[in-house]
């Protein structure tokens, strides 16, 4: 059966929950030297499967093989005893792998070899040499969430936006697979699982770990990323960031609404410029320049103009600047009054 059809069967397409099989894997243990053997046919290698908190794992029926490496050696079985140990006898000189298999057919559990891995070429080495038995071989056993994992990215994510301060980017991950040597794959990643870190220059921006992110000052200047991980454990990513974008440039500020003068346009009366404080940008600070028939009359930072004597029969209005961390300055102006 191909690791497609088992992976397909077990679990179909992969979501927030994942684990529905408990998967065991190997870890490799301590070799120790063990009394002479009692012949010269062979060591013996013997250790326990055990779960990771080195607690009995009922693993019966299950056998355990040294299998030779390029061919140095026999290959050796053994049958797991009910209290979970193993003892391989009469292993010849040579180099070997251990691994644990059902000693039944049983659809979708592949072979688990000592060193924590589920696939041969990563397994442990144990060197053998006649008269030299091994033991503490132990076989753990855990959780199939925790079996290492390989994500993809069919094509590299990309941002998607113009790289101004204040201007929203957005984050494309683009189409991921995973697959593992339990499951098989690979799958396809549902986007619920995408997780997301921008980086500015290379450097991670801290907290800045959502889908969209919006430049501010600190990034003026600089280049942008993203990079795009899978939320699944042990899992390993690659082609998983996204190319750089143009250095970030100065933002647009805007106000939040129209500026107006209000008040009667009187001597001893006071015009205001309504709404001139709010602005798009945070942190804007504002100005407001007075004009009188086209001559600067004052300037303050009061929304507020008191009109004196020698204003009467001129044309009053208002500039009003506004400054803003990474943002360019910007500058309204309001329509004229007469004073009477």
């Amino acid at each position: 059966m191909s690791s497609r059809s088992r992976f397909g069967r077990g679990v179909g397409r992969l979501g927030r929950v994942v684990v529905v099989v408990v998967a065991p894997v190997l870890v490799a243990a301590a070799l120790v030297a063990g009394p002479a053997a009692a012949d010269d046919a062979g060591a013996g290698l013997a250790g326990r499967l055990v779960q990771a908190d080195g607690s009995a794992w009922d693993a019966t029926p299950w056998t355990v093989t040294a299998v030779p490496v390029d061919g140095e050696g026999d290959q050796v079985d053994t049958a797991v005893a009910s209290d979970g140990s193993y003892r391989l006898a009469g292993v010849r000189d040579g180099r070997y792998r251990i691994r644990a298999v059902p000693a039944e057919e049983r659809s979708g559990i592949p072979a688990m070899w000592l060193g924590g891995t589920l696939r041969e070429d990563e397994a442990t080495v144990v060197d053998v040499r006649a008269g030299r038995d091994l033991d503490g071989l132990d076989i753990v056993r855990f959780d199939g969430s925790n079996l290492p994992r390989r994500a993809t990215a069919t094509w590299r994510p990309y941002v998607k936006g113009t790289p101004k301060v204040g201007w929203t980017l957005t984050a494309d991950p683009q189409e991921w697979t995973v697959e593992d040597d339990w499951f098989g794959g690979p799958m396809p990643v549902t986007d619920d699982l995408f997780t997301f870190q921008w980086l500015a220059d290379g450097r991670p921006v801290a907290g800045a770990t959502g889908r969209t992110f919006a430049p501010t000052a600190s990034q003026l200047g600089r280049s942008l990323s993203v990079r795009v991980g899978v939320d699944l454990p042990n899992t390993t990513t690659s082609n998983d960031t996204s190319a750089s974008t143009a250095v970030v440039v100065q933002g647009r500020n805007a106000p939040c609404s129209r500026v107006t003068l209000t008040g009667k346009a009187k001597v001893g009366r006071t015009l205001v410029a309504s709404r001139s404080r709010c602005w798009a940008a945070p942190g804007t600070k504002v100005t407001h320049v007075w004009y009188a028939d086209g001559r600067r009359v004052a300037t303050t930072t009061s929304p507020r103009l008191t009109l004196r004597k020698k204003l009467r029969g001129d044309r009053v209005s208002v500039r009003v600047v506004a400054t803003a961390p990474g943002y360019a300055k910007a500058t309204v102006r309001t329509t004229t009054r007469k004073v009477r």
